[in-house]
Formats: structure tokens, sequence, C-alpha cells
């Protein structure tokens, strides 16, 4: 057995802490398995006796107690693909999204392709037609009615007291010309109620008189 021996002077305070630990008051302080401080202050270390690091702790985690319960938690194998990405596109039931609206210039010089004109009677709601009319500003159409040979963009406006304007945009569906005609309609005046009526003088009971006016005749002008 081997055994290192050091000499140093140990702190009032501590060695009071080590005699603590000899509950019997011998002449010698027990300061732990293999360690021993002497009467005269002399500590001994017997390197047989005294575990090392390795021996204290194998460092295997299944050697630990109290270990945590780790069999509620889910492994990574077992989690969805969006749970470790974070990407939208690695979720699963997305919502249909609509398109956004796009925006057009119609005019009687544009020829829409055929392809354009599939999407129009797929999705008639996405599209937004803008005719560019430098005197009076742009104008918007939107699609309002499909037929078997022409797709329809209508606009009606008020142009004054007494006259509506109408636009409408045609797309041939099958050459994808357009073609446009503007229509004014003229609000009539409203007539003029023309009535003729009539006083009657009528007696009460009493003898007191009463009048009525009751229309006879109406006409319009």
């Amino acid at each position: 057995m081997s055994k290192f021996k050091g000499k140093r002077m140990v702190e009032e305070d501590l060695i009071k802490k080590l005699q603590d630990l000899d509950p019997s008051g011998g002449s010698e302080y027990t300061a732990g398995t293999g360690i021993e401080i002497s009467a005269e202050n002399e500590i001994s270390i017997d390197t047989d006796t005294v575990a090392t690091k390795s021996e204290l702790f194998s460092g295997d985690y299944d050697d630990l107690t109290n270990k945590p319960d780790l069999s509620v938690y889910a492994e990574s194998a077992d989690l969805a693909t969006v749970a470790t990405t974070g990407s939208y596109n690695d979720l699963s039931n997305k919502p249909t999204i609509p398109a956004g609206v796009t925006v057009l210039t119609i005019s009687t010089s544009v020829t829409f392709t055929s392809t354009q004109i599939a999407k129009f009677i797929a999705n008639p709601g996405n599209y937004l037609f803008k005719e560019v009319d430098g005197a009076n500003g742009d104008d918007y159409f939107r699609i309002n009615t499909i037929r078997s040979a022409v797709i329809m963009l209508t606009k009606t406006y008020v142009a004054s007291s007494t006259t509506l304007y109408s636009e409408i945009f045609y797309i041939n569906r099958s050459t994808g010309a357009v073609t446009k005609y503007n229509y004014t309609v003229n609000v009539p005046t409203a007539p003029t109620l023309n009535k003729t009526t009539e006083t009657l003088t009528f007696t009460y009971s009493d003898n007191t008189t009463g009048t009525l006016t009751v229309v006879t005749d109406v006409t319009l002008s």
C-alpha cells in the first residue's frame, strides 16, 4: 500500500470541521476514506483506498440513478416532417388559396390567346381588364357573361340625369379578337299626372253642411 504525505498548516475553522467528522474525538481526524489528518496537521492519502474519478462514476448514462422518464417524449423519427423543417410546404391538408387578381389591358387592338381564353372561362373572377383612356382616365371591366361564342365585359354608368352610357367588350372565343360597342340610353322624362276633381256638398243630420273633394278623371302628359 502506497501513501502520499504532505504537510500543511490547516486553518483552525477547517480543522474544527474535520474534527466534527470524528465522533470518537480521537487524536486523528478522519477526513474521508483513505484520507487522514493527524494531530500534527499532517495529511495522509492512501492512494490504494481513495477512488479515482472514473471509479466514482463510469460516465455511462445507464449508471445514473433517478433518470428522467424519456418514454413520454416523441422521437424525431415519429414526428411529422414539418415539425423539424418548419416549412409551410411540408404541411398536409393545406387550404386552397385563391389566386390574386390579374389585371390585363384590353382594347380592340388586343388579341387574346386560346390559353388565356380558357383561363377566363375557368376562373372569370380572377381577371380585371383595364381600358387605357387618356381623355377620361382608365376604365376597368370584369367578365359578366360567358356565351358559346363570346365573352362579354360590360360597364354601365350614368352619363347625365337623362342618359345612361354602356360600354361592352366582346372577346371572340375562337379567334381571341376584341370588339367594342358603346350604347347610349336616354332615360324618359317622368310623365306629369293630371287629375280633375269635383267638390260635393252634403248635409249632416243636424242640418249642417260639409264638402268633399273627389277625383273624377286622371290623365298623363
